[in-house]
């Protein structure tokens, strides 16, 4: 299997780290087709826990997920803890810790060489575990004193931590972005929203924009 993998890098001109990441890259868009199919709300969270971990896994190795467990956790403690500052206590660590990361891999001198690490999908998990955080902030204001998108967005309710990792490491968007609220991704997982069915059909399809 090594030799193959180096055998196709070479064919197509890349490393063999930056195919594994590709391949897993493509992947992500039959697992994420699945996950239509799963049931219940709990069941759809877990699997995008499962999957979005197991490719991290097969892309950048087992460290990866340990590098992606600390600001998520650090995130989620923020917001059971101290949420009057969970935003800006989220924001500190998250990109404090990403910045750590990036000194301490040289990842844009490894990415120049060819070389890819976790940090590419460590910077989109930052900005997911910021944003949750920001929302559950906003959802102590006042309303007057809100933008329309922080009406939006914000969450009154603490998330459940299944429903947290499964946000974070939801494989549609983890590898590479884009990054989308909490209360989009809640919405996509139980058909509410721009996601309920109507008597005209069933939910939306991605089946164009995918394609």
């Amino acid at each position: 299997m090594p030799f193959e993998m180096e055998s196709m890098a070479a064919a197509i001109g890349v490393s063999v780290p930056v195919l594994r990441f590709l391949l897993c890259f493509v992947v992500t868009i039959p697992v994420s087709f699945i996950h239509r199919f799963v049931p219940s709300s709990f069941g759809k969270h877990f699997y995008s826990a499962i999957s979005g971990a197991f490719l991290s896994y097969l892309s950048f190795g087992f460290s990866s997920n340990l590098h992606f467990l600390v600001p998520m956790l650090l995130g989620y403690l923020s917001m059971v803890l101290f949420r009057p500052f969970c935003g800006i206590l989220t924001f500190l660590f998250g990109f404090g810790y990403l910045i750590g990361c990036h000194m301490y891999y040289m990842s844009g001198d490894a990415w120049k060489e060819g070389g890819i690490d976790a940090t590419g999908a460590l910077m989109v998990l930052t900005l997911k575990v910021i944003s949750c955080a920001m929302n559950y902030n906003d959802g102590l204001l006042k309303e007057d004193e809100l933008r329309e998108v922080q009406k939006k967005n914000r969450l009154i309710k603490l998330p459940s931590f299944i429903e947290y990792v499964g946000y974070c490491l939801c494989c549609g968007s983890h590898f590479a972005g884009p990054v989308y609220e909490m209360k989009d991704y809640l919405e996509w997982t139980t058909r509410k929203g721009i996601w309920r069915p109507s008597e005209k059909g069933p939910s939306p399809s991605p089946f164009g924009a995918t394609i």
